[in-house]
């Protein structure tokens, strides 16, 4: 699914991203915090809404050259940060693309 500029994952990865360039998120590759299936139970908001208002668990995205990935996601994990590959970048039109 493709999806529209705003706050959330969709707009803060959006705001690195050149109009060359999709980021491709890997919406399986994260865990998503039960707190937000509640909000979208109770307050009945669709999925698209809920990536464009709310991060769903992916505190931070560092977009990064794919040949140092590695070598990040073992830095952080190192100092006690959780780092996991959750995308990549293609050739694209500046859009946020959820798979």
């Amino acid at each position: 699914m493709r999806a529209h500029h705003g706050w959330g994952i969709v707009g803060n990865v959006a705001r690195i991203l050149t109009t060359e360039l999709d980021a491709w998120i890997d919406m399986d590759s994260f865990e998503t915090p039960e707190i937000f299936f509640e909000i979208q139970r109770r307050g009945r908001v669709h999925a698209d809404e809920m990536v464009r208002v709310f991060n769903c668990g992916l505190g931070m995205v560092v977009a990064l050259d794919a040949s140092c990935a590695d070598a990040a996601i073992s830095i952080a994990s190192a100092n006690g940060v959780r780092a996991m590959k959750v995308g990549s970048v293609k050739s694209g039109i500046g859009e946020v693309v959820l798979s």
